[in-house]
């Protein structure tokens, strides 16, 4: 990554829960989102993280939730020190709901990289 410059990726993350009840019959439930992420390096250490199109799903169609949900995840950038590829802190808005943190640093967390000085390319699978 270089200073000054801006990215973008696509993410996603899902939720599948599935209850038994006392008859046997299984009931399966996914909830999932996707957004865009875009990251700026503000300095060698600093990266801001902003969300933007996103959308929430509930059990495969669109949640009547969606607005809510996106208006909380896109209201405050969220801002990470990130050095040799390690997260080593996040900076959030204070009037932040802990939900919209915890989604926040789970998306960090995808960029956090071992490090090899000099390497330019890195690939990321999860």
């Amino acid at each position: 990554f270089e200073v000054g410059q801006g990215y973008k990726y696509a993410y996603q993350g899902y939720i599948c829960k599935s209850v038994v009840n006392p008859h046997g019959h299984k009931y399966t439930s996914t909830i999932r989102f996707s957004c865009k992420t875009e990251l700026e390096i503000l300095r060698d250490d600093i990266v801001k993280l902003k969300l933007t199109s996103i959308r929430l799903y509930k059990d495969d169609r669109l949640s009547k939730d969606g607005k809510a949900f996106a208006k909380a995840l896109s209201a405050y950038p969220a801002y990470f020190q990130w050095i040799h590829g390690q997260v080593t802190a996040v900076y959030t808005n204070k009037h932040e709901e802990e939900w919209v943190l915890n989604v926040k640093r789970g998306i960090i967390s995808g960029f956090i990289l071992n490090y090899i000085p000099n390497q330019k390319n890195y690939s990321i699978s999860e």
